[in-house]
């Protein structure tokens, strides 16, 4: 049976989610699931086989289900699983802006030489979004870059799929950081998981929830958000496997809280 490497990365990360905890002898994560962990994913597929991945690495050991939760796809608050009228009129302003267009014409070559390749259409070219993500999903996963179908000596080189990186960075940093309407385009897309997520640390701190372990399995379109929040200082497009760990916790009467990228 071969496993691809992107499995193979999350059914890694499970014991290390598990370590990182038990090293510093909190004990949070229990030998088997129990009513003070809790685990949400989208209602996408792909997060549901990472969550997969997760677990079976969190409880090595565990042999029956694992209750993971989902909001119904037409209401979901992570993947952008409600439609926002709002929300898609202020990326078409956002990216309408003098330094967006800038953007497109420096990356004009490129897009024009991947798009030839491709036989991509404007939906595909009008942001790195889709090229950047499917040569990170062949680089994660061991596999070369990809060919033009006519012609399997046209492939993308190195250096093309790093300027599609740069670009995709650039992008990410300019949606969710600086922008002149940044904060109103976070609320508009992350606002109600953000929330969610402050619900729960409000309940731990005020003393009304038994969790001790939560963990939500969602896409980079909703980490990029949520960075974007807390305020990182350049936010590159998030890779495969990323996670934000927050963490709250008490020392005698004094409460603290972090978080990690």
């Amino acid at each position: 049976m071969s496993i691809p490497i992107s499995t193979l990365r999350q059914l890694l990360r499970g014991p290390f989610q598990r370590k990182s905890t038990v090293k510093h002898q909190l004990g949070l994560i229990p030998d088997s699931p129990d009513g003070k962990v809790w685990f949400r994913s989208s209602s996408s597929a792909l997060t549901q086989g990472s969550a997969g991945g997760v677990l079976r690495g969190i409880f090595p050991e565990h042999s029956g289900p694992i209750p993971l939760h989902q909001q119904a796809s037409g209401i979901d608050t992570v993947d952008r699983g409600f439609s926002c009228s709002a929300r898609d009129t202020l990326l078409s302003s956002i990216q309408s802006t003098a330094e967006w267009n800038e953007h497109l014409s420096v990356t004009e070559p490129l897009r024009t030489r991947l798009s030839t390749m491709f036989n991509a259409t404007d939906s595909w070219t009008s942001t790195f979004d889709h090229f950047a993500d499917n040569f990170q999903a062949r680089l994660c996963n061991g596999y070369e870059l990809p060919c033009r179908v006519q012609d399997g000596s046209d492939c993308v080189t190195t250096e093309q799929a790093n300027e599609v990186f740069r670009a995709g960075d650039w992008e990410w940093n300019y949606w969710w950081r600086t922008n002149a309407n940044a904060t109103q385009y976070i609320q508009l897309v992350e606002g109600l998981f953000i929330g969610e997520i402050v619900r729960k640390l409000e309940a731990v701190q005020q003393g009304k929830s038994d969790l001790v372990y939560s963990h939500n399995f969602v896409h980079d379109g909703d980490i990029g958000p949520i960075l974007g929040a807390l305020g990182i200082r350049s936010l590159r497009w998030p890779g495969m496997a990323s996670n934000i760990a927050i963490e709250i916790w008490y020392v005698g009467l004094l409460l603290f809280l972090s978080y990690e990228f």
